[in-house]
């Protein structure tokens, strides 16, 4: 039976990306890994190293789009965890047996396969 075996990130939508990041590394002591870009969905990203764990900050500069409406109704704060799953084909196929609705567009990726659960079914957070 698949299963959860690890979170993978926590995320954090945040308004001023890079005020965000310069908290992160200067202030708390993280460790830059690299930056991000989503044309399509109109966001970009960083990812910081603290430990042996990973967050995600990600901004928007578009009104329109999904990060900056989120943060514009919930202010910055935790957008979604990411979870590591020892088998994600068949942990995927065991929620939709149970009703769970998801967003598989990724899975398609072979490098790197993720489907997102949305805060209604799932209590947020993305599966990979």
């Amino acid at each position: 039976m698949a299963k959860i075996t690890a979170i993978d990130h926590v995320a954090f939508a945040v308004r001023d990306l890079p005020a965000a990041l310069d908290n992160a590394i200067n202030v708390l002591g993280g460790e830059m890994m690299m930056e991000f870009e989503s044309v399509q969905d109109k966001y970009r990203g960083a990812f910081a190293r603290f430990g042996v764990s990973i967050v995600s900050f990600t901004s928007s500069d578009d009104p329109e789009g999904f990060l900056s409406k989120f943060v514009e109704k919930h202010g910055n704060g935790n957008q979604h965890i990411g979870l590591e799953i020892d088998d994600i084909e068949e942990y995927v196929a065991g929620l939709e047996a149970k009703g769970v609705k998801l967003d598989k567009t990724e899975m398609a990726d072979g490098d790197f396969q993720e489907a997102l659960i949305g805060p209604r079914t799932g209590n947020g957070g993305a599966c990979n």
